[in-house]
């Protein structure tokens, strides 16, 4: 067993020697407290005001891929760093100013890191969707219901309770700020993840090999959200049960583009095609493979957006101009290779389709 200490006189242990049995070969740097005792974490409101490195007591295992290790920490540098009982931390390059919960697990990551005590883990980002020039940012908190993101996005008429809106996601940001802490929380696992900084990843949730910065995952045990697969997450806010391919509930972007788009519940989008600019809060639509809904620059600005309807099922390689609006034609149905004018569409159930031919009358 090797450990290393920038001064041994600023590590500490308040249990027994026989529990550290299961820290190795790491690199401590800043002040460390060895111990049993989680409960040395000062905290208030979630804000984290000591700096120093806080282990707790590892006797039990964890689950990492349905196989059991020892807790405990193993072959990795922690600079000002928690790691709580029974987590465990292992071949980590740089674990920073992070707060590791009980039963978390961190292994084979590169960096950890946070960037400073102003940190916002994605709390108060101006969501820019329909029109790409801006004047529907949404200002988003973690736990915002998806109705109100919905309301703020079409409501833009009342200055005022817009300011109050922006006024209260800016006090929201400032109460869950942690003080320069990323956290790990209880039985979250974050595997072979080369960069991680400035995240609140919450209970249960799983990072598998991707990356992550200035964002908040949260989870629980009975709703896990999971980021896979070489992903790369900046900015952003998963709720519980959420997935990096997903959206809203029972939403699938497979391939393709999809930008400056407030995508609803229960949309289809599992083929090459492209989505951009479009605000479609009710969902439960379809986009078909090759479609084009995105012709929103009128010249060289990308001033246009489009509404569709709830329900609006675009075929294969249909071409939608903007400015558009079918929020009125609920369940209508764009067949293949129609290319559309922008329109108001007011007949719900309708089919859009190319002329076949005349039946006289």
């Amino acid at each position: 067993m090797c450990l290393l200490a920038d001064s041994w006189d600023t590590v500490y242990t308040s249990g027994s020697l026989a529990t550290l049995i299961r820290v190795r070969n790491c690199t401590f740097r800043g002040r460390v407290h060895l111990g049993t005792n989680a409960f040395m974490i000062k905290m208030t409101s979630y804000v984290l005001f000591s700096y120093r490195i806080v282990t707790g007591s590892f006797t039990k295992d964890v689950m990492v891929d349905n196989v059991p290790f020892p807790s405990g920490c193993y072959n990795t540098t922690i600079v000002d760093s928690f790691v709580l009982d029974d987590a465990l931390v292992q071949d980590t390059f740089l674990l920073h100013r992070t707060y590791v919960s009980h039963g978390a697990v961190v292994v084979g990551c590169g960096t950890i890191t946070c960037s400073g005590t102003d940190v916002t883990n994605g709390n108060g980002t101006a969501l820019k969707v329909g029109v790409e020039i801006g004047g529907r940012e949404i200002a988003m908190f973690a736990d915002m219901p998806f109705h109100l993101a919905a309301v703020v996005g079409e409501t833009r008429g009342n200055v005022s309770e817009l300011k109050a809106y922006e006024d209260l996601v800016r006090t929201y940001t400032k109460k869950v700020q942690c003080d320069g802490f990323n956290v790990i929380a209880h039985q979250a696992k974050l595997l072979r993840c080369p960069k991680i900084r400035d995240v609140f990843v919450g209970d249960a949730a799983v990072l598998e090999d991707s990356v992550v910065s200035n964002s908040t995952i949260l989870s629980s045990p009975a709703e896990v959200s999971s980021i896979l697969g070489f992903s790369q997450v900046h900015s952003s806010i998963l709720q519980w049960n959420a997935h990096v391919h997903s959206g809203s509930p029972n939403t699938a972007i497979a391939e393709g583009e999809c930008t400056s788009t407030f995508l609803g519940p229960f949309v289809g989008f599992h083929h090459q095609a492209m989505i951009v600019a479009a605000f479609w809060p009710r969902g439960r639509g379809n986009v078909g493979y090759g479609a084009n809904v995105g012709s929103n620059h009128t010249l060289k600005a990308p001033d246009q957006e489009l509404w569709p309807g709830e329900g609006v099922f675009f075929g294969l390689s249909v071409s939608i101009k903007y400015p558009s609006n079918f929020t009125n034609a609920a369940y209508s149905v764009i067949a293949t290779g129609v290319s559309t004018l922008p329109q108001k569409l007011d007949m719900p159930f309708a089919l859009i389709n190319t002329p076949g031919h005349n039946i006289p009358d």
